[in-house]
């Protein structure tokens, strides 16, 4: 299905107050570039509107339109953009929840079998993305679940479908509920069992998303301390970093040891891209909760080996008030 631009009776140019010409072209460009007979253009096209993010008014129904388009592909690119209007493009919300229905329609007729789900996967098409490999259609729900968590859609309406995407078997729809669920905090306060559920998740992936969730949940997720207590265990490091900060979040009040001295532990890890994330972390925690041992061990970094981590580590210190210590001055 293509986008004809007859659906739309306006005049494209000058759209916006203050839109220059280079804008105003380019926006044009690409809103006709959705009615292209080669999918290519059109994918180009769903992608560029997303990067301008210029008249929303025109260009989030044009990318709804497209969520329908012969090109799994282009649906993908047209989902993924939508989400860039943030509350913009809540147009799009009950088209892009009949779509992530609609496919759970289709999986759920396929059955339980492996073999033909298996099967089911390979007349959709097989894409990579950088990390692993996953069918159009998954690639396609994904951006369609992800948006939902961006656009500011009622909660009442949005939570139940994200809430059963966590259960989807393919890991990159598990994550992106879990993410979509964080995005609403604590208006989605009915999905708290199942994110965590979602920490003891067998993907890394999902596991991390679930730790994210969980930061803008605030106190009303306390419940979910000590299945967060328990994912500073993880194999994983970067979820055990989420794990602490999350601690901080949910149980504000009550520091929680274990959680401090993952971090600090962290910023001792042989790999540096972890003492550098480690020592990050602790900008995402109330500056008034991070304790005199982490200030030490944030200090302590500065001299670290690697740029990145002393880089870090100074503007933690400064972010959080403690670049002066009884001592002096930060390194």
């Amino acid at each position: 299905m293509l986008i004809s631009c007859s659906l739309f009776s306006i005049n494209l140019s000058g759209r916006a107050h203050g839109q220059d010409a280079v804008e105003t072209e380019a926006f044009d460009k690409a809103f006709k570039g959705l009615s292209d007979g080669s999918a290519k253009v059109r994918g180009a096209a769903a992608r560029k509107l997303g990067q301008l993010t210029l008249n929303p008014e025109i260009a989030v129904p044009a990318l709804t339109f497209a969520l329908k388009d012969s090109d799994m592909r282009v649906r993908s690119s047209a989902a993924q953009s939508i989400g860039k209007f943030g509350g913009d493009a809540k147009f799009a919300v009950s088209f892009l929840i009949q779509e992530v229905e609609k496919i759970n329609r289709r999986r759920d007729a396929v059955g339980d079998s492996a073999e033909a789900k298996a099967a089911y996967r390979a007349t959709h098409g097989v894409i990579g993305d950088g990390v692993r490999f996953m069918s159009n259609e998954t690639h396609f729900l994904s951006h369609c679940i992800s948006t939902l968590g961006k656009i500011e859609a009622d909660p009442d309406t949005v939570v139940p479908v994200l809430i059963h995407a966590l259960k989807d078997d393919d890991e990159a729809v598990r994550g992106a509920a879990a993410g979509a669920l964080g995005e609403f905090g604590a208006d989605a306060k009915n999905a708290m069992i199942p994110l965590i559920a979602a920490l003891g998740d067998e993907s890394q992936a999902v596991r991390l998303r679930a730790t994210e969730a969980f930061w803008n949940f605030g106190p009303a997720a306390s419940g979910a301390a000590p299945a967060l207590t328990k994912c500073l265990n993880d194999e994983d490091v970067t979820v055990r970093i989420r794990a602490a900060v999350a601690l901080y979040k949910v149980a504000p009040e009550d520091p929680n040891e274990a959680a401090v001295q993952v971090l600090m532990d962290t910023m001792r890890n042989q790999d540096w891209p972890f003492r550098a994330d480690a020592a990050y972390a602790f900008t995402k925690i109330d500056a008034e909760k991070v304790t005199p041992d982490a200030v030490d061990a944030l200090r302590d970094s500065e001299t670290d080996e690697h740029e990145q981590v002393r880089r870090t580590a100074t503007l933690t210190l400064r972010q959080i008030g403690a670049a002066k210590t009884a001592d002096g001055p930060s390194k």
